[in-house]
């Protein structure tokens, strides 16, 4: 099974992991082991033996699955390199999860969070909601989406809602995670 993923690849509850023979998660990433001969200083590449392995790539994409208060959440780690030489170390360049149990990531891409609208009583403007995992998020309001935007907090956010009164409804909202 290869365990790398492309780019915009949905990762999600049936997407399979790749284990290693002893049932654990297994990311095989380098095909060769570098060793440090200690009288000599000098180092020499070993193979490892790596049969599905990150040899010609410079870029890659592992799925994740992380166990957030009993509930699964998928997501992704995206490792890149300057070369495709097997000495040449990978680095964590990205990563991202969605806050939403249970609900699809893209890789390379950051979570789809639903917001849902609803229209206060008495015409008193409109609710923006969201789902609880997502609830540090930041709800940032603009005027204009002609660059260049300036995206700022809305103030009455909280939680997992906002109220947004009929004169403040000539805006543009977008749900953020906090960096």
């Amino acid at each position: 099974m290869n365990p790398f993923f492309n780019g915009d690849d949905t990762l999600h509850n049936a997407t399979p992991i790749f284990y290693n023979s002893d049932n654990a998660i297994n990311i095989p990433f380098v095909r060769y082991l570098a060793i440090r001969d200690e009288e000599t200083g000098m180092w020499r590449f070993q193979d490892g033996g790596l049969k599905v392995g990150a040899s010609n790539r410079t870029e890659a994409f592992f799925g994740i699955r992380l166990t957030i208060e009993g509930t699964i959440h998928h997501g992704w780690l995206r490792f890149t390199r300057p070369d495709a030489q097997p000495e040449t170390q990978f680095i964590l360049a990205g990563h991202d999860w969605n806050p939403v149990p249970n609900a699809p990531i893209q890789v390379g891409r950051p979570p789809e969070v639903p917001v849902e609208t609803e229209i206060l009583p008495n015409g008193n403007g409109i609710r923006f909601t969201w789902p609880t995992g997502a609830s540090h998020w930041v709800l940032e309001n603009a005027r204009s989406l002609t660059p260049p935007v300036v995206w700022e907090p809305y103030p009455f956010a909280g939680g997992s809602y906002a109220d947004v009164p009929p004169e403040g409804s000539e805006r543009f909202f977008r749900l953020r995670r906090p960096e």
